[in-house]
């Protein structure tokens, strides 16, 4: 009447290693998302959207559905645009190439 029990896989030192690895990424990126929430520009956007979207429902509850479109849609760009990282580290390059770059 005894049931076997599965077999228990050890882990390798590399199986560990990776996995810290992985984790440590994973922090790493959260208190990126942490530091950028906490600037004070990204503080005053949600303020200034939150301020637009009210606009929007003042404007859909006077009837000017044209005015409420055109400010859910300015938020929606804020917010998207505040959500991604500044230009610089996005590693955004001219148009005209690197200027480091030998041209021949």
């Amino acid at each position: 009447m005894q049931q076997d029990k599965p077999k228990r896989h050890r882990r390798t030192e590399e199986e560990l290693l990776r996995d810290l690895e992985a984790q440590l990424a994973r922090l790493r990126e959260k208190a990126e998302a942490r530091k950028q929430r906490e600037e004070p520009i990204i503080k005053s956007t949600a303020k200034l959207v939150k301020s637009v979207r009210k606009y929007a429902q003042e404007a859909q509850d006077a009837g000017r559905t044209d005015l409420s479109l055109s400010a859910q849609a300015f938020a929606a760009g804020l917010e998207r645009a505040a959500a991604q990282p500044p230009a610089e580290e996005r590693g955004r390059r001219s148009r005209g190439g690197d200027p480091d770059s030998e041209q021949s």
